[in-house]
């Protein structure tokens, strides 16, 4: 039996592996997504500006207010894709150089560009979902393995195990 519980634990391990990097891609791609519509936000911005300057030519009262309250908007619409490209790389394990802006990994604790000492950035860590035991089984308290309610001891590390009260309870993974 441990021939195919090896091969299941693997199964699941890469059936995991995929789905956290598909989940990864997908949020990637919505954050440029929101990129390049902020670009394209931004561009038309630009346009109207200009209409607008045109229109109130006149008026130079009118004419600094919609420049103001435009620049405003598009100020608001750059920091926020600065937000989105620093999360893009805190997803890919990267963060820029607070000194020189070159892409560094983000556990570097110095600039290989530039030799600046970094600020320590966490990786984001997700929270573990919690973890449906099968009608049956249990989870060790010794190895946290999955094993048949029936043993009192683990076939895998041999710490003594209780049942669980309900079977199929579920448990948290931490």
């Amino acid at each position: 039996m441990g021939f195919f519980d090896d091969i299941s634990k693997k199964v699941s391990e890469t059936t995991s592996s995929i789905n956290e990097k598909t989940n990864k891609m997908a949020k990637e791609s919505k954050l440029k997504k929101t990129l390049s519509e902020n670009d394209t936000k931004v561009e038309k911005m630009y346009g109207e500006l200009g209409k607008t300057v045109l229109a109130k030519r006149n008026n130079k009262d009118d004419v600094m207010k919609a420049i103001n309250d435009c620049v405003d908007k598009i100020e608001e619409i750059k920091n926020e894709n600065e937000k989105i490209r620093e999360e893009i790389l805190l997803l890919n394990n990267k963060k820029k150089c607070t000194n020189c802006s070159a892409e560094i990994d983000a556990q570097a604790a110095f600039c290989p560009e530039c030799g600046k000492e970094q600020i320590k950035v966490e990786p984001k860590k997700e929270e573990p979902e919690e973890e449906k035991i099968p009608e049956g089984k249990m989870k060790c308290s010794g190895c946290g393995e999955i094993i048949e309610t029936k043993y009192t001891f683990c076939p895998l590390c041999g710490a003594k195990n209780e049942p669980p009260a309900v079977e199929g309870e579920v448990v948290d993974n931490k």
